[in-house]
């Protein structure tokens, strides 16, 4: 409702101001086919929500293949499970709605396959080919849309419940994964010390709930966003825990001192 009550001042403002302009005459069109933009690019495409998923499963099984290594393949089977959902199983089950690893029949052999692959395909192609810089850029990048629309989705679950509620499983949708993953690897989980995954989903729910913007508006700017600081995270190699826009500019200066330093440090006898 507040999306449509959005999109009437916007076509009502063109109308009013460049109604005479031939390009923007029927601007309510264009405002139609731009509010569709950030489904599109997730659904637009035959196949393209399950390859943005299969992504996804795929990361979450290469950044648990290192930390999971001492354990039984049945446990490091499960914690893939539930690390690869669990903002959204979390999300959904203190909602009452049926997760979607329940609710479909194929996230869950999705996920086993992925995981299969990531750990036991032959000769480790599949795990040496993702472990690529471009693959890996790529592959991060695309996870961060996935990302955004796990946010989105606990944003429009809470939403008819209150407020609260779409902030609360805004949060969790984007981050509970990350806390799962520490709680069972047995370490400082996200809430003891928080990191990235945590922050960001923080920050993103501020951003989606303060309604500064219409949720398709919204939902792009973070697909955006999230798939860009992704990608930067793989490119500078650093864990730029906050975010928060301003710290690219001071991480970026860090990183570049870093790189041209390197080389005096090492020219010493």
């Amino acid at each position: 409702q507040n999306c449509h009550q959005h999109k009437i001042k916007l076509d009502k403002f063109w109308q009013e101001k460049f109604s005479h302009i031939k390009i923007f005459a029927r601007m309510d069109i264009l405002l139609d086919e731009f509010y569709k933009l950030p489904e599109y690019m997730t659904y637009g495409f035959t196949g393209s929500a399950e390859f943005i998923m299969i992504v996804h499963f795929l990361v979450a099984a290469y950044n648990l293949r290192t930390p999971t290594k001492q354990y039984h393949w049945v446990y490091r089977l499960v914690v893939c499970c539930i690390v690869a959902t669990g903002g959204g199983t979390t999300s959904c089950l203190l909602l009452g709605v049926k997760p979607p690893i329940l609710a479909t029949n194929h996230v869950l052999p999705l996920i086993c396959i992925c995981w299969y692959l990531i750990n036991f395909s032959p000769y480790d192609i599949v795990f040496k080919f993702c472990s690529l810089p471009i693959i890996r850029f790529f592959m991060v990048s695309i996870d961060g849309v996935d990302r955004a629309n796990s946010i989105m989705g606990g944003y429009k679950r809470g939403l008819p419940i209150s407020s609260t509620a779409a902030f609360v499983s805004c949060a969790i949708s984007g981050c509970g994964g990350a806390i799962w993953s520490d709680f069972l690897l047995g370490i400082p989980t996200q809430l003891q010390k928080p990191a990235y995954p945590l922050i960001s989903a923080f920050w993103s729910s501020v951003f989606v709930s303060s309604g500064v913007l219409p949720l398709p508006l919204s939902h792009l700017v973070l697909q955006m966003y999230l798939s860009f600081v992704n990608g930067y995270r793989v490119l500078t190699g650093s864990p730029l825990v906050n975010p928060f826009p301003i710290n690219f500019l001071s991480n970026t200066f860090h990183t570049v001192t870093r790189i041209n330093a390197a080389p005096a440090s090492t020219s010493t006898p």
